[in-house]
């Protein structure tokens, strides 16, 4: 090696050490902050859904046990029917805080352990002249960029999705939000507030099985595209990722088969005449 490669050598390496050290630092920091521009639209639209679940699931509970209050024995399939719609809204909220997690995280874990992994193994294929640090450095990029498109694309596809369903969501939260009212109205009359939206044991199985119908749905929706959604791009983004992977490990190889044939027709003898 050179004095001038040297020279440029040991320029790059420092440059990538303070690229290194600033993506550890300042961009881990900034790229971790819930208030800051990267993030709080992601955040926000992460709350709103668990508010919104929260809602539904709460309202569910009060239904439950205000049918079961009123109605007796004739109301308590639907009760129960309502119980267990609430319990499927803690799958949906696990998933949202895991994924509201992530989208703050996913910050640190390209930022803070794989960019300077990326440079330390740039830096050892500069120095080394050996391909397959450079090859394992790309492949790490190839992982960030993934990772990092994870939640910007879960969010955009669940907006578009929740966009188009929510006329559902919100009928079964302001029916949720009128009971809530009806119970601040009624206190002093000592009436619960499916007691004042009905007046007869019939009408009040059927309001309450038109309310379960819709939470049920609402509820359908946010798993959808709290839990499914996800999933797909997960699933997605992991083939993508076994792809390129076999692409740039097979890539080499294939290049080494190649010439190995080629070696092999140049130095192969001449087949003798039959007789």
């Amino acid at each position: 090696m050179t004095q001038n490669n040297k020279f440029r050598n040991v320029c790059i390496t420092i440059i990538l050490i303070a690229i290194a050290l600033l993506s550890a630092t300042k961009i881990t920091d900034i790229t971790t902050d819930s208030e800051s521009v990267i993030n709080k639209k992601n955040i926000t639209s992460y709350d709103d859904r668990i508010k919104a679940t929260l809602l539904l699931s709460s309202g569910a509970v009060i239904a439950s046990t205000a049918i079961s209050v009123l109605s007796g024995d004739t109301g308590t399939p639907l009760a129960e029917n309502l119980a267990d719609i609430s319990k499927y809204s803690l799958i949906i909220l696990s998933a949202l805080f895991l994924e509201k997690y992530f989208a703050v995280q996913s910050g640190f874990i390209i930022f803070r352990i794989l960019v300077p992994i990326i440079i330390l193994l740039f830096i050892i294929a500069l120095w080394t002249n050996q391909k397959h640090y450079r090859d394992m450095a790309i492949k790490l990029i190839c992982t960030s960029i993934i990772i990092g498109s994870i939640v910007p694309v879960t969010v955009s596809l669940s907006d578009i999705t929740l966009a188009a369903y929510q006329t559902s969501i919100d009928e079964a939260k302001e029916n949720e939000l009128v009971s809530e009212q009806n119970i601040e109205d009624n206190t002093d009359e000592d009436k619960s507030f499916m007691s004042s939206l009905v007046n007869s044991a019939e009408d009040k199985l059927k309001a309450a099985a038109q309310y379960c119908i819709k939470i049920g749905e609402a509820l359908s929706i946010l798993f959808v595209v709290s839990c499914l959604i996800p999933v797909i791009v997960l699933i997605v983004a992991f083939i993508l990722l076994k792809l390129l992977f076999n692409q740039l490990s097979f890539s080499g190889l294939k290049k080494l088969i190649k010439k190995s044939d080629n070696s092999n027709r140049k130095t192969s003898f001449p087949q003798l005449p039959a007789q």
